[in-house]
């Protein structure tokens, strides 16, 4: 007998493999632009090569984007300071046509230049973008849809072309309207992630789609959560109608052990609530792949029959030692997946950029560094918060401010973190430059004054503190810093002095002072602060829409120290922290920061353990004996 006239056709199948970015910030070129150095093999025009070498390896492909690709590195923040004559097409869009992105979602950072300047760079598209969850109001023109169906011609087991169509929709946190309150205020609205989410499946299904897969801006969460919730992506998983997803926001890897221990995540599998899922990292660091085999529906088109996500790293880990001393050029040449057509585009914004950056706005007699931000030294937010209560009061009438005292908080944003060992500002006296401004400032927030009461500003100050894991008596290294508590919600507050106190669960805040005199719960102050924080980011107390706001500018907290440098002459830090850690008997706490923290070392109450595997210098504190370098009065 014949065994080919005995066995079973092979069933027919199609095989889908979507391909996804997510958090790029503007990381186009291989370059640091805060740092000004080579950062060879990093950045989307860096990895494009890869990319296309994985659409060629599968059969049938789609390149989508999750969200947060226009804002976060000094190229956006140089395109903005150019003319409307100047303007061509925006680099990434540009970058993200050549790569051939089919669609893209839109994140919170997509908004933080307001909606003219969003809509501006999307008209050049050659792709949608997706937010189903963001409408505009009255005349406000919104550049994106809540959902899209994208027909393709697709080859199947048999080798033969058979259309698919898929649906995608995007979603991005309701939050971004408190975080970009002054840019969206009265010109859109939100809604929650998950009933958008929703609404926006029934509307595909009833136009009819093969396949729904949800670009969702958002952290992984847990199931269950509100519809308001800003990390909603299991909940997402688990709606009917929804095939897979594309997860971001958080900056995180999945799959990845860090998720193993997560109820309805499963790494293995790569998959959220039985949903095949993926989540890539940030700034090209890695892609995320959907692999979804598809079967004939008896009444003709395709239904998804198994998928599981998976991620791939893009960016080359970083070598030991210093970074290499390479020009632009040559750190094209040292990233092996940087296709030709990228490099010319990638000059023409690097020179733009550098040309914009390289201007002189002031001089520092001391160094200015955010190593030991998190120890309780760091002339960084010291330079932020002086220049931040130099304008206020120069703008602020007598009148207004009454008998408040002006106080002024600002977070060391560049300290660590997620980013890695080589995310700190460090620069030595001398000129500064608008790229060094730039970095400390990496975001377009604008200057708020709140009037608060001494009970308020302990409460704010409580919050922030949650940095800090619990150091208790005669502990051994444990790690001082939270790992779910980022440096940018950790406000210095300038104007006070206090303690920090790890060693208990009870108030961490301890002596609490303004001009030599204890804080009381009844006292008022005026706090300059930023308009994120004032409108509710990072949810500290007193702020949001019951935030009681005196006084606000459209300047940028950037724009105000470029200012303050220009106008009052050289800066000298002043030799005095607000804060310090208080004492804690016997306990020892190990400390992470950059290994170019090594030359300002030895440091009262710190030991050197080296760099670990990740990079970090690692540091012994005895909780016991440390202090700041310039311990407060």
């Amino acid at each position: 007998m014949n065994p080919s006239l005995t066995s079973s056709p092979e069933p027919l199948r199609c095989n889908l493999t979507i391909l996804a970015t997510s958090d790029l910030h503007l990381q186009l070129c291989p370059w640091d632009y805060y740092a000004n150095r080579a950062a060879p093999g990093t950045g989307l025009a860096a990895v494009s090569g890869t990319i296309s070498d994985l659409r060629a390896k599968y059969t049938n492909t789609l390149l989508v984007d999750n969200g947060d690709f226009l804002q976060g590195s000094a190229l956006g923040d140089a395109l903005l300071a150019k003319s409307a004559e100047e303007t061509r097409i925006h680099p990434m869009i540009a970058a993200m046509n050549l790569a051939g992105y089919d669609a893209v979602s839109l994140g919170n950072h997509d908004f933080d230049y307001g909606l003219g300047v969003l809509s501006e760079a999307l008209a050049e598209a050659k792709f949608p973008a997706l937010c189903a969850n963001l409408t505009g109001t009255g005349r406000a023109a919104v550049p994106h849809a809540g959902w899209t169906i994208l027909h393709r011609q697709v080859t199947d087991s048999q080798g033969n072309s058979s259309l698919l169509r898929i649906g995608l929709f995007g979603v991005t946190p309701p939050q971004v309207m408190i975080w970009n309150q002054p840019k969206l205020a009265g010109r859109m609205v939100a809604r929650g992630m998950i009933s958008a989410a929703q609404d926006a499946v029934a509307a595909m299904q009833k136009v009819g789609v093969d396949l729904i897969v949800g670009l969702c801006h958002c952290g992984i969460g847990t199931a269950g959560v509100g519809d308001d919730e800003e990390n909603a992506g299991l909940a997402i998983a688990a709606l009917p109608g929804v095939d897979a997803l594309v997860t971001g926001h958080t900056h995180d890897v999945f799959p990845g052990p860090d998720f193993a221990a997560t109820p309805g995540a499963d790494v293995a599998a790569g998959t959220l609530a039985g949903k095949a899922a993926c989540m890539p990292g940030f700034g090209a660091s890695h892609i995320g792949l959907l692999h979804l085999t598809l079967a004939p529906r008896a009444e003709g088109g395709w239904q998804l029959l198994q998928g599981r996500g998976e991620t791939l790293p893009l960016t080359p880990p970083r070598p030991g030692g210093p970074p290499p001393e390479l020009t632009f050029r040559e750190a094209c040449a040292a990233s092996p997946g940087l296709r030709p057509e990228f490099a010319t585009l990638c000059l023409q914004a690097h020179e733009a950029t550098v040309s914009h950056l390289d201007r002189a706005v002031g001089r520092s007699e001391s160094r200015l560094f955010s190593y030991f931000a998190m120890t309780g030294d760091c002339p960084v937010t010291c330079l932020v918060t002086d220049a931040m209560l130099w304008y206020l009061k120069s703008r602020l009438p007598p009148a207004e401010r009454g008998t408040a005292r002006l106080l002024a908080a600002a977070s060391p944003w560049r300290a660590g973190g997620r980013r890695g060992p080589t995310h700190y500002t460090h620069l030595m006296p001398g000129p500064v430059l608008a790229r060094d401004v730039a970095a400390l400032c990496p975001f377009p927030d604008e200057l708020r004054a709140l009037r608060l009461t001494g009970r308020e500003l302990t409460d704010w100050l409580e919050h922030s503190a949650r940095a800090f894991n619990t150091i208790p008596p005669g502990s051994r290294d444990l790690s001082l810093l939270a790992d779910d508590w980022a440096s940018y919600n950790f406000d210095v507050i300038r104007g006070l002095t206090y303690e920090i106190d790890l060693s208990g669960t009870g108030p961490r805040i301890r002596n609490l002072r303004c001009e030599g005199r204890d804080v009381c719960d009844s006292d008022s102050f005026l706090l300059a602060t930023t308009s994120y924080r004032a409108a509710g980011g990072g949810g500290f107390p007193a702020t949001g829409p019951g935030g009681r706001v005196l006084f606000d500018t459209a300047l940028t907290i950037g724009r105000i120290v470029e200012e303050f440098l220009s106008r009052n002459g050289p800066y000298r830090a002043e030799d005095t922290t607000p804060w310090s850690l208080a004492p804690i008997p016997q306990a020892t706490a190990i400390f992470e920061t950059g290994p170019c923290a090594k030359a300002l070392l030895p440091r009262p109450g710190f030991e050197s353990l080296g760099d670990g595997p990740d990079g970090f210098l690692r540091l012994r504190m005895n909780m016991e004996e440390i202090r700041p370098l310039h311990p407060a009065a």
